[in-house]
């Protein structure tokens, strides 16, 4: 057995032992107090039997000198019983054997004193061995007059006797109940272990990294959705190394890219093989370069950010429609060298929110950068809001070639760039708007795009409605 099976097998032992200690305790008990009823029962039987007999020979002299002889084959029946009959008087006229032990006892001289004033009487008296002797009284009526009493004892060694043998069968189907059951904790052990070492095998897999090998479980029972969500997991973990990859590859190809132009430019200006009115053309390109790689460093700081946990949204009340028009001026200059039309249209005179002020002025400041990138010459930039119950929603649109369906359900993805993009936004990584939506799920409210191609493409975003804030933070 391996370890997981031995354990198993342990746990059910023990719980296979307590079940057969307790039965055969129960069954103990419960035996005892029937074979004791049982005796009670008996012996009145057989006191009633007595005394119909005696009462019989009152009247009949074939009976009155069979009377012994009765009386012994009624006594045979109950096994080991001492038998006084006596008259009113409380004298003694038969008896068995062994009576004189208890004639001597007080509680029995006061039994057969309420036995001739008429009562029934049940007591028991002690014994050596595992159960005390019953005794019952009853008096002997004749012609409605009371002429003596019986008094029978069942010995206490003979429930004794009664009992041991019980409690041998009581042991022997422990035993037998006992072995029975370590073939069926051996049984469910085994089938238990199996699930669970499968289960331990995938998590070795999984934790060491070896994805290939990994087969997703396929487990019924106990365990069944356990073994669902470990897979679920599984999936993700791979989903998660799979883009880690592909982020670590994305980030050396934007990394080796800018650095080998840079490399090579500064490489050809400080040997002498530029052209000296070159230089400024050169020296331009790797400025861009480097302008580049800081945007990328920067944007991968604050992805490193916005994924930590340490990082809380700040609430504050502000107003969304003025601080767009903030954001626009940041993009006067490009606005004007393309001749774009910048259209504002609130719903609302106050746009009031509650969010991170700081959060959204990247967000609208990113999502601006696109649409002026990627907006036609001549064409326009529309922003937008429109209140919607507690929420606002900010539309920025602008003109131009927009986006392919295909391509809008990757457009939120780290480093994702089409080849129109990387024409029109040579200083781009493609993080920005994945940055956008991190900034928008920490604030628990949704972003979505719409394009038609050679028309326009437009994000909506939304924002909660101002509210009372306490604390000024969202935790």
């Amino acid at each position: 057995m391996n370890k997981t099976e031995k354990k198993l097998f342990r746990q059910y032992m023990s719980i296979v032992v307590s079940i057969v200690l307790t039965v055969c305790i129960v069954l103990s008990f419960v035996a005892s107090f029937m074979i004791k009823g049982s005796g009670r029962m008996r012996l009145e039987k057989t006191v009633d039997k007595v005394i119909s007999t005696f009462v019989e020979a009152q009247d009949d002299e074939k009976a009155a000198r069979n009377l012994t002889d009765n009386l012994v084959q009624i006594l045979s029946e109950v096994g080991r019983t001492e038998i006084i009959i006596f008259d009113a008087n409380g004298r003694v006229r038969i008896a068995s054997e062994g009576h004189r032990d208890f004639v001597s006892r007080d509680n029995v001289r006061l039994s057969m004193d309420k036995i001739i004033a008429g009562e029934t009487v049940f007591f028991e008296t002690k014994s050596d061995f595992l159960y005390e002797n019953i005794a019952i009284g009853k008096p002997i009526v004749y012609n409605k007059i009371i002429i003596g009493g019986v008094l029978c004892v069942i010995s206490g060694e003979f429930i004794s006797d009664i009992m041991v043998e019980i409690l041998n069968y009581a042991a022997l189907f422990g035993l037998v109940l006992f072995v029975v059951c370590i073939f069926i904790a051996r049984a469910l052990a085994k089938r238990q272990s199996r699930p669970v070492n499968m289960l331990k095998e995938a998590i070795s897999i999984v934790s060491a990294g070896n994805f290939e090998k990994f087969a997703p479980l396929e487990i019924k029972g106990d365990l069944e959705d356990v073994s669902a969500d470990f897979n679920k997991m599984a999936e993700t973990i791979m989903r998660q190394e799979k883009t880690n990859k592909e982020f670590i590859g994305n980030i050396s190809h934007e990394i080796r890219t800018p650095l080998t132009i840079i490399t090579g430019f500064l490489q050809g200006i400080a040997d002498g093989t530029v052209p000296e009115e070159k230089k400024n053309e050169y020296m331009g390109i790797v400025i861009d370069e480097t302008k580049r790689l800081t945007r990328l460093v920067n944007e991968l700081l604050e992805i490193a950010r916005l994924e930590s946990s340490a990082n809380p949204v700040k609430l504050q009340n502000f107003d969304v429609g003025d601080l767009a028009k903030q954001v626009i001026i940041k993009f006067e200059k490009n606005i004007e060298n393309k001749g774009l039309d910048v259209n504002f249209s609130f719903e609302e005179n106050s746009c009031m929110v509650s969010a991170d002020k700081d959060g959204i002025e990247r967000v609208l400041t990113n999502l601006t950068d696109n649409a002026v990138k990627f907006a036609d010459v001549g064409g326009y930039i529309k922003i937008s809001t429109v209140a919607s119950g507690g929420k606002i929603q900010v539309a920025i649109e602008n003109s131009g070639e927009g986006i392919s369906r295909e391509e809008l359900n990757s457009i939120w993805n780290r480093f994702h760039k089409t080849d129109k993009s990387r024409s029109a936004d040579k200083l781009g990584v493609g993080l920005g708007l994945y940055i956008v939506k991190n900034i928008i799920n920490q604030h628990g409210e949704h972003i979505t795009a719409e394009s038609v191609p050679g028309q326009y493409t437009k994000f909506v975003f939304t924002l909660s409605r101002e509210r009372s804030l306490k604390n000024g933070n969202k935790d």
